[in-house]
């Protein structure tokens, strides 16, 4: 997996895709997560 964020290149509390091993944001991702 990543250590930074796909979207935005920071790191900090990233979730992992179960599919693939990029890493988002909860707010980054589109739509975002709660």
């Amino acid at each position: 997996y990543y250590f930074e964020c796909v979207v935005c290149d920071l790191g900090g509390s990233l979730l992992c895709c179960d599919s693939c091993p990029r890493t988002y944001h909860l707010q980054c991702l589109s739509p975002p997560l709660k």
